[in-house]
This record gives C-alpha cells, structure tokens and sequence, in this order.
C-alpha cells in the first residue's frame, strides 16, 4: 500500500474526503490507488516554548512598536496591505523571501519571532486564489504562538479557531479591527486563550499525531515506540 501526502488540486473533483478524527480540515481520501493525507503545518514552536512566551505575554506586548514588520514573500494580498499601512504613515518593514545568504532581508528564526512580537499588528492574509482552495497557512499559528493575536481575512481559518479570531474579509476593516484591539487595556488573556489553543493543537507534536492516526487507521503499517510523542 502506497501513502502519500499530496494536494487537493492534484485530485478528480469527485474524490471523496473523509474527515480525521482530530483536527478540523484534515482528511482522508483514496486517490487512483494511493492513501491519501490531507493536513495543514503548525507553529516551529515546541508547546513547552509557547509556555514560556505565555509566561512572558506582559513583555511581549511591551514590545509592540507603531510600525508593522512583515516576514515572508510580498504577495499581491500583502502588497495592498502594505500600501494600506504606508497610506495611514504605518511604517512597514518586510524581511525574509530570499536566498541570498548576504541579504539585508535575511533574519534569523530568533530575529523572525521577535520582529513579529513587536508588530504593530500581526495578520496572516491570504489572496483569492488560496481563499478559493481553503488553504491554511502555518502564519496564522507562528503569530498566535510568539504571543500575538491573531488576524485573518480566510473564512476556514476563523473557522479552525472557533470564530475566535480577527476576522474580515475586507481588508482596511480587518487592518482598523487589529490596531483597535491593540488598543485595549485588557487583552492579555484573550490572547493567552488563543496561544493555549495552538500550544494543544496546532504544533508539530499534533500534527505527528495525525499522522500516526492516519498511519494506524488507513494503512497496514504498524508504529513502535511512539509512546513519547
């Protein structure tokens, strides 16, 4: 028996999707012969690591700055985005995207977490094409696990979380509900909750996890030693 992981759009339009037990959005299908795994990634965070930034949330929304620091590829969602904060004189700082060892874009893992900690505001955003193929980013948990909130303009991603994000479609709407939040004298455990959300559910130790169902339910595999995980 062949396992793989692969992609939605590689399949016919009538596969059929049956849902893990688990996790929202994570399927099984049977694909020309294959087992097929449908998931989506995490945070880089260990839960243990997300603890200590839950244990340090007054630091980190100390350090929030009045200018938004962006790291990944500038998109054309990311590119309105970024002409909306430059059109309100939000400064806006993008890092990463680069193969150049050389680079002044280049940040560290530690420099990533920490641009990011000290945001403005922190959205994970997504262009029609990725809205239309339910696509979930690993951005939205990263942000919510370095101790921000989190912010999204994708339907399935306020979904994953309950309805418990910033959500909008529009994005001047969602960018204003963001900095008012930042606003609020309160936050910190609205923000917590969300941090504990991902720190149970969404880090590589869960989505080890789902793999390993998927192993035992779907395949003629069998799994030694997986008590630690």
């Amino acid at each position: 028996m062949k396992v793989t992981l692969r992609d939605f759009r590689d399949d016919p339009k009538d596969t059929l999707y049956t849902p893990l037990h688990g996790q929202k959005y994570e399927y099984h299908s049977n694909v020309n012969g294959y087992q097929c795994l449908y998931m989506y990634w995490a945070t880089d965070l260990l839960p243990s690591e997300i603890d200590v930034n839950i244990e340090r949330i007054l630091d980190i929304q100390n350090m929030r700055t009045n200018q938004v620091n962006f790291i990944g590829s500038v998109s054309n969602i990311w590119y309105l985005f970024s002409q909306v904060c430059i059109q309100n004189r939000i400064p806006f700082h993008q890092y990463g995207a680069t193969f150049n060892l050389f680079s002044d874009h280049n940040v560290s893992i530690e420099k990533n977490v920490e641009w990011i900690q000290s945001s403005l505001i922190s959205p994970a955003l997504q262009a029609d094409s990725q809205l239309m193929e339910r696509y979930i980013p690993c951005r939205i948990f990263k942000n919510i696990s370095y101790g921000r909130m989190g912010m999204t303009n994708n339907p399935v991603v306020q979904d994953l979380f309950d309805g418990e994000l910033i959500y909008d479609t529009d994005l001047i709407r969602l960018i204003q509900k963001g900095i008012d939040f930042e606003m609020l004298p309160d936050k910190k455990e609205i923000v917590v909750k969300r941090m504990k959300h991902v720190r149970d559910n969404h880090t590589y130790i869960n989505r080890i996890h789902t793999i390993q169902n998927f192993i035992h339910t779907y395949t003629s595999f069998t799994l030694n030693n997986t008590s630690k995980l």
